[in-house]
């Protein structure tokens, strides 16, 4: 009975010898005097030929010598040259290629599985966060747990700080962005309002700012705000509808598609706009911040990546799983995606597929992440938004740059916390306030000592004195000329009274206008002795005065 004739599939032998019926059989069986091809195409023939002038192995086979190159390198022309394996997404992370061969290595806070090529969170498994029904849910472990309710709020998107253990949703209907704070015993809620109207959402976890989309009838803007500081800037307004936004927060650098199809990045001080890449229908974003990778879902059914430059590959075409995919997430060797009724996860190294990862009905979703990077805003003089571009930046909140400095704002663009209004109602840097009191504390001393210098100029002038001297006598008085005036009495009693004309002439004189004496006739000027306040002194001080002008 003959044998039957075994069918194989051409070309898939690679680096192993192709008999004549598409058998492949290891190098070692081959020319070894005995058949092993079922159609005997491994032996006989010129198996006995030597080899000449291979550059590295030289292979026997029925058809003459052949040199061919070893693993990990490939023949060009007369000469072996290496492979890049790494171009064959060999590896879930990183990959190095080495001669012949290549190695793999895991991001910050991943080690690398028995495989050697895939990575493992040190974090334990994914936790995803997820909307439902206008309240947050957690999902780990296949258990569902409520985070947190928000009534009938109308949430449509989220982002979660892991650093800072906080998280942010945003209300388009009450033009509000909601922090969750669950550091303390009893999770608190604040809510900073009178910034548009906010739809997508994004966290920068090295600073704690969320960045997000405020829609408009006509447009688009992006806008960041920061609540521990109360402040807020509007980064770059945008003529169309913006559908996605990601903040890769390692590059200092944030994506955003524009129409559904034109995919733009900016830095994260809305600087340096450029546009990146184009697809049919962007529906969501993730950004590989060690790679500088972007991963674009492309409804329906597509995931490119591309690089920040704009270089892109299709990683899956036509995958049923990701029609209507939207809200894409990273997590060790997979994306993660929703769809209508399901969280999805894909390999994005090796063998392309999918599963299904939970049967969740969901309008957004986040994986809650570990980020160990440190906040270099955290020392920075700003009365605005610090962001990260290159370093620490101040932004006001017309999206101008600021050496820390920013203007008054009008009541109406104070951002509201809870409703109400920060007790400082402007972006002016407190080195300005300690200006003005500085300021101020001048000229308060110099005041001062002018009029303590007046005061004691008064005291140590004759006519500065209020003086009346009183004389009574029975003989009468020759009369005088002088600034003493006499008044008659009744009978033979003689007063005497300072002229309170001369005495503020002479005073204001002396004070303002001391290059110049001033005089009245026949009156004869001399230095004051030095006298008490003692009004005993006073007194005996006037008689004698008054005897010598006589």
């Amino acid at each position: 009975m003959p044998l039957k004739k075994i069918e194989y599939p051409l070309h898939q032998c690679g680096k192993l010898y192709e008999c004549k019926n598409g058998e492949c059989l290891d190098w070692k069986r081959v020319c070894n005097n005995k058949t092993d091809c079922t159609d005997g195409t491994d032996e006989s023939g010129n198996c006995t030929a030597t080899c000449e002038n291979c550059p590295s192995i030289c292979r026997q086979t029925p058809g003459g010598p052949l040199c061919v190159c070893a693993l990990g390198f490939s023949k060009v022309e007369d000469t072996c040259v290496d492979d890049d394996e790494c171009r064959l997404d060999h590896c879930s992370h990183n990959c190095i290629n080495t001669p012949g061969s290549f190695v793999c290595t895991c991001h910050p806070g991943y080690q690398l599985r028995y495989d050697r090529r895939s990575c493992k969170s040190l974090n334990g498994k994914a936790t995803i966060l997820y909307i439902q029904n206008n309240s947050i849910w957690l999902f780990v472990s296949q258990h569902h747990f409520l985070e947190h309710s928000y009534g009938d709020k109308n949430i449509t998107d989220f982002d979660f700080d892991k650093r800072l253990n906080k998280l942010y949703v945003a209300v388009p209907e009450t033009g509000e962005i909601i922090e969750l704070n669950k550091n303390l015993t009893e999770p608190t809620t604040t809510a900073i309002g009178n910034i548009g109207r906010p739809t997508e959402i994004s966290v920068d976890w090295a600073t704690g700012n969320i960045y997000f989309v405020d829609e408009k009838p006509s447009g688009s803007a992006i806008r960041v705000c920061n609540i521990a500081r109360k402040t807020c800037a509007r980064l770059h307004n945008i003529p169309f509808k913006v559908t996605s936004l990601t903040v890769d927060s390692m590059n200092s650098i944030m994506f955003y598609c524009v129409n559904s199809s034109q995919v733009q990045s900016a830095s994260l001080a809305g600087k340096a706009v450029k546009n990146v890449t184009s697809v049919n229908n962007c529906t969501g974003l993730a950004a590989d911040g060690h790679l500088k990778i972007l991963y674009i879902l492309d409804n329906p059914g597509k995931l490119w990546k591309s690089t920040f430059e704009g270089h892109k590959t299709l990683v899956y075409n036509n995958e049923v799983t990701m029609n209507f995919a939207h809200s894409p997430a990273l997590f060790e060797d997979h994306i993660y995606f929703l769809n209508n009724t399901q969280v999805m996860r894909c390999f994005l190294f090796g063998h392309k597929t999918c599963q299904i990862f939970a049967n969740i009905t969901a309008s957004s979703f986040a994986i809650r992440q570990e980020y160990t990077y440190s906040d270099e805003c955290e020392k920075k003089e700003c009365s605005g938004v610090c962001v990260l571009d290159n370093g620490p930046v101040c932004v006001c909140a017309d999206g101008s740059l600021s050496d820390g400095e920013c203007p008054f704002l009008n009541q109406a663009e104070i951002p509201l916390i809870n409703g109400e209004r920060p007790a400082v109602v402007s972006t002016v840097s407190k080195w300005y306030y300690f200006l003005i009191v500085l300021l101020g504390t001048v000229l308060t001393i110099s005041l001062g000592f002018l009029i303590n210098k007046m005061f004691r100029c008064f005291r140590t002038r004759p006519e500065i004195y209020m003086r009346v001297a009183f004389r009574n006598q029975s003989d009468p008085i020759a009369e005088v000329v002088s600034a003493v005036v006499e008044v008659p009495t009744a009978g033979s009693v003689n007063r005497e009274y300072v002229n309170p004309l001369q005495f503020v002439r002479n005073a204001w004189s002396t004070t303002f206008h001391r290059g110049t004496p001033v005089v009245t006739e026949a009156q004869v000027m001399e230095t004051q002795l030095c006298i008490s306040d003692n009004e005993s002194d006073i007194d005996n001080y006037e008689h004698k005065a008054l005897l010598r002008i006589r």
